[in-house]
């Protein structure tokens, strides 16, 4: 399933519905939503959101802890954080 947003004949978001790989549980899905820069912040991503999310029955949703404006979305959507993952790394050269 996928939706796509247009705004005076411009694409300026998409979003869709796949099943991760063969490894993930047996019916659980994955949304992604992508919202063009100059278009974000306006409701569409949580609009595109919404739409696809009817179907699902259960939603879970990762993202990078820097970015504001994902993680703003994702709570006014009704998410609650879960969990913080902290990846490190070493420079040896």
């Amino acid at each position: 399933m996928a939706w796509v947003a247009v705004q005076q004949d411009e694409i300026t978001g998409y979003g869709y519905v796949e099943e991760p790989n063969s490894a993930a549980r047996p019916g659980r899905i994955r949304i992604r939503v992508l919202v063009a820069p100059e278009h974000r912040s306006a409701g569409l991503g949580g609009a595109l959101y919404e739409a696809l999310e009817r179907n699902a029955p259960e939603l879970r949703t990762f993202n990078d802890a820097v970015n504001d404006a994902i993680l703003g979305l994702n709570l006014s959507l009704g998410f609650r954080v879960e969990a913080v993952e902290i990846r490190y790394r070493k420079d040896v050269r």
